[in-house]
């Protein structure tokens, strides 16, 4: 990976992680259309670094609840801080097991442009429906391992391709009537132990891999994630404070039309 490379990888990745249009589609369809190499776990692993660090960053506030949370449910200790951080937990539990599963028995990428595509358009479409049927729920509402669990089953979903990790999350909150800052808050925090899990066992891969790394590159990738995260993170509070996801939910389907007209124009 390259400097130039590692830059608009960083940029992309900062930027998509956090709106719902799936990171994972654009850096797939990306190095396809301008031919770039795969740079392969290396890189996602200190891609999603970034965007691990940038949650840490703006959400530090929410980071301490559950830190709380935590020490509340080792002491069994009731308390607001221990249902949120195990609705957390809750809600990370389908995700891990299905994408154990997954790395275990079926740990190849999917690269079709079209299969991409239709996920991209698919899943936006999904929001969108959910997202303008929704009923606002008491904005101080707790979540509940119920409601958590069913959002978890919605996340299992972002292991396609295309279909976004913050989306699918994003369209089970709106679905079970949450407004929309708690449905992104929510959203972008029960995304923290998937993907830490996952450079975990990337991670592993990386540590017996006989492939020479180009650290300089990633690493400034990672950096670069991590500012974008945060400005992304910070102007999307501002937006959804006011405005619905009616434009990425029209991105994305823009999106896969154009990477499927791109297909067919070149195939």
């Amino acid at each position: 990976m390259d400097i130039f490379q590692a830059i608009i990888t960083g940029i992309i990745q900062g930027i998509t992680e956090f709106i719902p249009v799936s990171s994972s589609a654009h850096l797939v369809c990306l190095p396809l259309i301008v031919n770039w190499s795969d740079p392969g776990h290396a890189a996602d692993v200190f891609l999603h670094l970034g965007s691990l660090f940038a949650i840490f960053v703006v959400f530090w506030k929410e980071i301490k609840l559950i830190s709380e949370g935590t020490m509340h449910a080792l002491t069994f200790k009731a308390s607001e801080q221990r249902t949120y951080a195990l609705s957390l937990l809750v809600s990370s539990l389908p995700t891990i097991a299905v994408f154990g599963v997954v790395e275990i028995f079926f740990p190849l990428r999917i690269n079709s442009l079209i299969f991409i595509a239709s996920s991209s358009i698919f899943f936006g479409a999904l929001l969108g429906f959910a997202d303008r049927r929704s009923t606002i729920k008491s904005l101080d509402r707790q979540v509940s391992y119920k409601d958590a669990l069913i959002v978890g089953a919605f996340q299992v979903f972002s292991l396609i391709p295309g279909a976004s990790r913050l989306g699918t999350c994003l369209t089970g909150m709106r679905l079970l009537g949450y407004d929309r800052i708690t449905s992104f808050k929510f959203s972008v925090m029960t995304s923290i132990v998937p993907v830490a899990g996952a450079v975990f066992l990337k991670s592993f891969k990386i540590f017996f891999s006989v492939i020479s790394l180009p650290l300089d590159g990633i690493v400034l990738s990672c950096a670069v994630a991590l500012v974008f995260g945060i400005l992304t993170l910070r102007l999307a509070l501002m937006w959804l404070g006011k405005r619905s996801f009616f434009p990425f939910v029209l991105y994305r389907i823009v999106l896969g039309a154009v990477i499927i007209g791109f297909y067919w124009a070149v195939g």
